[in-house]
C-alpha cells in the first residue's frame, strides 16, 4: 500500500493542473454542459464510490456523505473546476480513509514546508526566498497558521492527527486548496508572515514560479558540504539499508519503503542482517520506520519471524523500533506485527495510519473529466480494537531546531540507554 496524497508537478505557467486525458477516461461530449458534466460525475462518484468500497460508511453515515454531495452538486454552477476537485477532496475526508482519495496535481509555491513539535518550519526554498529557510510560518493571508490549518485539513484524506498533520504542510503551500478556501484571493501570489530565529516577524509576498525550477536554484536547510546528516536521514533514496555501529555495539536498518530495491533483493540482504545479528557483538537492533510510507507488508514478514527465534536479542530492551508521522500504511502493519510477534520497544511519534485500516487501493476514472478516484478495497486489522494509531512506547517529537543541527533526539536516547 501507499499513500494517496497531494502530488505536485514542476512548476509552470498553469496554475491550476485539472487533467482530463487521464488513462480510462471517456471522451467527452461536447453537445452537454461544463455544468452539467461535472454533475454527471459527481452523481457516477456518488454511486460508484459505495458500491466499490467494502465499507464505505464506517466512520460517515450514508445520510452525511449524500448530503455532503448534495451541497456540492449546488455549488457546481458557482465553482471553477478546481473549486469542483476541492470539493469531491472534502466529501473523501469526511470518509476517515486515507488511501480513498483523488489523484490530483496542483502547482505549490516553491516553498517545502514541514510540521515539527513546535510549528511549521521552511526546511526548503529557491534562492528567491533564501530569506525564509528556516523560518517559522505564523500566518497566510488574514489567519494565523493554526487556524488556516483548521480549514486544509478538511481536504485532506486520513486516518488520524497525525497524518493530517503530516499532509498540511503540503497544502498549506498549495494555491488552489487555499483559494478554494478563501483563505488567499488569487493563485498568481500569496501574502505569507513567517518568523525568524530571534522572534522578530516579517511579510513575504510568495509567487507561482514563471518557468521550471532547476536544482542549483533550490536551497535545503541542511548544508551537506557543512555536516554529514544524521542517520536517519541518509541514504533517503534506497528502500533498505543498515550499518553496524560499532562503538555502541548496535545494529542500525533504516526501511524506508515496503519494497524492493532493484539491485538488491530483501531476502538476501535480511539473511545478511541476520546473519550479523549472529556473529557480530550487538547490543540492540534498531529498526526506523520514521519516513516509510508503506507498500507490501509481506516483504518483512520472513526477517520478523527470524527474529523471534532468535532468544539472544528477542529480548526487551533489545530491538527498537522507531515510528513517526511519516510512518504509513503496510509500514504500520509491519511495525504492529514487530510490537505483537517481539519484544520491540515502540519509540518516536505515533503513526500517520492506524493499525487497523483500510488499504490495498484500486482506481476509477470519472467518465466527462476522467479525474481518477483511489478507493481502498481491503480492511487489515493487527491490534484489538480500534486506537486511532499505534502509539509508541516511549515519545520522543523532534523540535526544528533538532532538525537543523542535524541532532536525532530519538536515536540519543536509544544509544544513551534511557528506554527500557
Amino acid at each position: 500500500m501507499r499513500p494517496t496524497r497531494l502530488r505536485f508537478k514542476a512548476p509552470s505557467q498553469s496554475i491550476v493542473l485539472f487533467f482530463v486525458l487521464l488513462s480510462g477516461c471517456s471522451v467527452i461530449n461536447p453537445n452537454t454542459s461544463r455544468i452539467e458534466r461535472w454533475r454527471e460525475d459527481l452523481h457516477y462518484f456518488a454511486t460508484e464510490l459505495p458500491a466499490r468500497h467494502p465499507n464505505l460508511f464506517f466512520a460517515v453515515t450514508r445520510e452525511e456523505f449524500n448530503q455532503a454531495v448534495s451541497v456540492l452538486d449546488q455549488q457546481i454552477p458557482f465553482f471553477e473546476d478546481y473549486e469542483v476537485v476541492i470539493g469531491i477532496k472534502q466529501i473523501l475526508a469526511l470518509v476517515g480513509d486515507s488511501h480513498t482519495d483523488v489523484d490530483v496535481r496542483f502547482s505549490a509555491y516553491p516553498v517545502k514546508l514541514e510540521r515539527f513539535k513546535d510549528g511549521y518550519y521552511v526546511t526548503g526554498t529557491t534562492v528567491e526566498y533564501r530569506r525564509i529557510l528556516k523560518a517559522k510560518l505564523v500566518q497566510i493571508g488574514e489567519l494565523d497558521v493554526e487556524t488556516a490549518y483548521s480549514a486544509v485539513k478538511k481536504t485532506i484524506s486520513h486516518d488520524n492527527e497525525f497524518w493530517l498533520r503530516q499532509q498540511s504542510g503540503t497544502y498549506l503551500i498549495t494555491p488552489a486548496v487555499l483559494r478554494a478556501l478563501k483563505i488567499l484571493p488569487q493563485f498568481q501570489s500569496g501574502d505569507f508572515v513567517f518568523e525568524a530565529t530571534d522572534g522578530s516577524r516579517f511579510p513575504v509576498k510568495l509567487n507561482m514560479p514563471s518557468k521550471r525550477i532547476e536544482s542549483t536554484d533550490w536551497l535545503d536547510s541542511r548544508d551537506p558540504s557543512k555536516a554529514r546528516p544524521p542517520l536517519y536521514l541518509q541514504n533517503a533514496e534506497v528502500n533498505y539499508w543498515s550499518e553496524y555501529l560499532q562503538d555502541s555495539r548496535t545494529l542500525f536498518f533504516k526501511y524506508n519503503r515496503c519494497a524492493e530495491n532493484v539491485d538488491s533483493p530483501f531476502g538476501p540482504f535480511a539473511a545478511n542482517l541476520l546473519d550479523q545479528l549472529d556473529k557480530l557483538p550487538v547490543d540492540r537492533l534498531i529498526i526506523d520506520l520514521r519516513h516509510n510510507f508503506g507498500g507490501n507488508s509481506g516483504i518483512l514478514w520472513p526477517f520478523i519471524k527470524e527474529l523471534t527465534k532468535r532468544d539472544f536479542i528477542n529480548q526487551r530492551g533489545k530491538i527498537y523500533v522507531i515510528t513517526g508521522k511519516d510512518t504509513y500504511s503496510s509500514a504500520v502493519l509491519n511495525a504492529a506485527e514487530l510490537k505483537t510477534y517481539t519484544r520491540a520497544i515502540l519509540v518516536g511519534e505515533p503513526t500517520g495510519s492506524k493499525p487497523n485500516l483500510y488499504g490495498e487501493f484500486k482506481k476509477f476514472n470519472l467518465p466527462n473529466s476522467g479525474l481518477g478516484i483511489y478507493y481502498s478495497t481491503n480492511y487489515f486489522k493487527r491490534v484489538e480494537g480500534d486506537p486511532p494509531s499505534l502509539m509508541p512506547d516511549s515519545s520522543i517529537e523532534a523540535t526544528s531546531t533538532d532538525y537543523f543541527n542535524g541532532r536525532d533526539p530519538v536515536l540519543e536516547k536509544i544509544l544513551a540507554g534511557g528506554i527500557n
